[in-house]
């Protein structure tokens, strides 16, 4: 494009030079020339500073759509690596969206950026666990554009994300902080939402009863029978959606219907082989129908899940490395469970 900068820029003088002309010529009394002059100037110089901004602009969105390639925002999408010049790519692209975003006056002060752009960089934030920043850039992709569908999915999978990572931690009210924060957002759903956004609605509320599970048990029930009603209906437009199979595995599995649970799980690892938080739930529910059985002191059958829960445990383990739903510490936390199961001390996993 830098090619065309200069010609462009000679045929908007032109025009505005005719336009000029032709003022001059009809109306000279009301327009002295100095006074046209001025005008075509200030014209010739926004015009100019217009299209720099836009050139900018462009510039922008053609540098993170390169930076994207390759980056979903569903179940068993992994982490991308971002080579040095990504990282010279990556960090061009949030000057120019931070001078964007900050800017007091966007006109001659700041390139052309529209929610598209900010979408794409959030995108590889959220990728890279950076989700305090993809959280502002969402939140001024809708502010630009309310109705952009993929900016108010990947905000409402941020929040509920977050609050995952809150209640594995213990962090009950950190957790329901972000989920009020998804919960508010359903209240503004853009228009025609697809398939993802209706999973993704399940589990903000499956996400909510697991905040409330402990301190209201009736309330913590009616999110989950909410969430289940939504996967069925996520499962009514595609019924092999694995995000839709797993989150109808998890209110199966709080609702103590292990072998359903744990059939759901399967279901989604099948359409869905490196969608680690499928692994990690049949792992749960396996260790669940092992302590099942250690009660009813069936030895055989709780051998029989505590292999499996040792088998789904290290699938988790070895996809979350690339996985960027999952912290860091999480090979190492489920590390400590399978020594434990690998030991055969199923008591000290049902206590």
């Amino acid at each position: 494009m830098e090619k065309f900068w200069l010609p462009l820029t000679l045929i908007i003088i032109a025009l505005l030079t005719s336009i000029f002309g032709i003022i001059k010529d009809v109306l000279p009394k009301l327009f002295p020339s100095w006074l046209m002059y001025i005008t075509v100037g200030i014209t010739a110089v926004g015009a100019l500073l217009q299209f720099y901004q836009d050139y900018q602009g462009l510039q922008a969105q053609n540098k993170v759509t390169e930076l994207s390639s390759g980056i979903e925002p569903v179940a068993d999408a992994p982490k991308k690596a971002l080579t040095p010049n990504d990282q010279r790519i990556y960090a061009a692209v949030k000057k120019d969206v931070k001078r964007f975003r900050e800017a007091p006056v966007k006109l001659f002060l700041a390139p052309s950026i529209g929610a598209d752009t900010f979408y794409k960089l959030a995108l590889v934030q959220f990728n890279q666990q950076n989700f305090a920043d993809a959280e502002v850039n969402l939140t001024y992709a809708l502010k630009l554009d309310s109705e952009h569908k993929d900016s108010y999915n990947l905000l409402l999978q941020l929040y509920q994300t977050e609050a995952m990572h809150l209640l594995q931690k213990g962090d009950y009210q950190g957790a329901e902080k972000r989920l009020v924060k998804a919960d508010h957002l359903l209240g503004n759903m853009p228009q025609g939402i697809d398939n993802r956004t209706v999973a993704l609605i399940g589990y903000v509320y499956k996400s909510l009863g697991q905040v409330y599970q402990k301190s209201d048990a009736d309330r913590a029930a009616r999110y989950w029978k909410q969430a289940k009603q939504v996967f069925k209906s996520a499962l009514t437009i595609n019924d092999e959606d694995p995000n839709a199979l797993n989150g109808l595995g998890n209110i199966l599995y709080f609702q103590d219907q292990y072998l359903d649970a744990l059939a759901r799980h399967k279901e989604a690892l099948e359409r869905a082989p490196n969608y680690t938080a499928a692994a990690n739930d049949a792992a749960l529910v396996c260790e669940a129908l092992m302590c099942q059985s250690f009660t009813q002191q069936k030895d055989s059958d709780a051998d029989k899940w505590r292999l499996e829960a040792i088998t789904f445990w290290e699938k988790a383990i070895q996809l979350c490395r690339s996985d960027p739903l999952f912290e860091p510490t999480y090979p190492s936390s489920v590390g400590r469970r399978v020594e434990i199961l690998s030991e055969g001390r199923p008591s000290e996993i049902c206590k």
